[in-house]
This record gives structure tokens, C-alpha cells and sequence, in this order.
């Protein structure tokens, strides 16, 4: 399914997240471990997700990307400014002029999608940031069918 691809106005989003680097192979396990960790957090301080999951990439066309490790900042959107404990940080989804792509499927398949922003972006004569981030709108311990798994993402522009 060809994913619908446009330019979006985003409002800066205040977050708490866990930064870490993580190979292909090894991205699902720590994603999941640090959204646990992130929402137990977040519940022994008597706060709610202000929104859905999200992974921020950072740097996506270094060579250490192009080698397979990505620079990764996994979390939660919060409702205003909050203080972190330890690696849970407080921190920010960048605002501004964005790429936004919905992905319907398993993440397995992302990388497609992925594919054809870069190549609207490039129709379009677009450049994309070096950062980017992806929110996952469908709980997959709830959603079994992959096929219906929805995932957005977002790519700056610069």
C-alpha cells in the first residue's frame, strides 16, 4: 500500500525518553524495555502518556547509521515540562515544517515506506533533516494482525 506522504506543521512536543545506540537486531528488545521502564516511571510519579510511543532516530545519514547502529531516544509524550530520573530524561520532539508518512503494517516493512518519503522528498526537491521520529498508534499486545499495525513518521525539513 502506497503510504500517503505530505508536509505537516508540527508542535514541539515535551517528552520523556531514554537515549541509547542499538544495532538492527537488537532495536524491538530495547525499545520495549525502555518503554516499560519509561511508563513505570511515569506511573510512580502519577503521570500519563500525554500521546502514543515514539522513537527518535538522530543523525540517520552518518556512517555509523550506514553500518547498522542508530542513535535512538525512545519515550513518551508528556502534557508540560517534567524531570527525569537517572538515563530517563526530559527532553523535546522538535516543532516545525515536517515530512509526515503514515505506515500501515508490521515494522518489519517500515524501511518501504521509508523509501518512498525519500524518494517524494527527492521528486519534490526536498531536503530531509538529519533526525527523525516514528509514532506507533497501534499497541501490538493489543493489534495481533500486523497488517493493521499503523505507525507515523515524521522527517524534518531543513
Amino acid at each position: 500500500m502506497k503510504p500517503d506522504i505530505k508536509i505537516v506543521e508540527v508542535e514541539e512536543q515535551p517528552t520523556l525518553s531514554v537515549r541509547e545506540n542499538a544495532d538492527m537486531s537488537s532495536i524491538a528488545e530495547k525499545m520495549g524495555r525502555i518503554f516499560m521502564e519509561i511508563f513505570a516511571f511515569m506511573q510512580k510519579q502519577g503521570m500519563v502518556p500525554a500521546g502514543p510511543p515514539f522513537s527518535h532516530y538522530r543523525d540517520v545519514f552518518s556512517e555509523a547509521t550506514s553500518k547498522g547502529v542508530f542513535d535512538m531516544e525512545c519515550g513518551f509524550p508528556v502534557s508540560g515540562p517534567a524531570e527525569g530520573e537517572g538515563h530517563i530524561k526530559a527532553g523535546k520532539l522538535p516543532g516545525g515544517k515536517a515530512v509526515k508518512a503514515v505506515h500501515i503494517g508490521p515494522y518489519q516493512t517500515l524501511s518501504e515506506t521509508y523509501e518512498a518519503v525519500m524518494a517524494w522528498a527527492k521528486e519534490k526537491e526536498i531536503r530531509l533533516g538529519d533526525d527523525m521520529w516514528e509514532i506507533y498508534l497501534t499497541d501490538p499486545d493489543r493489534e495481533k494482525d500486523s497488517a493493521k499495525w499503523m505507525t507515523e513518521i515524521f522527517w524534518p525539513i531543513k
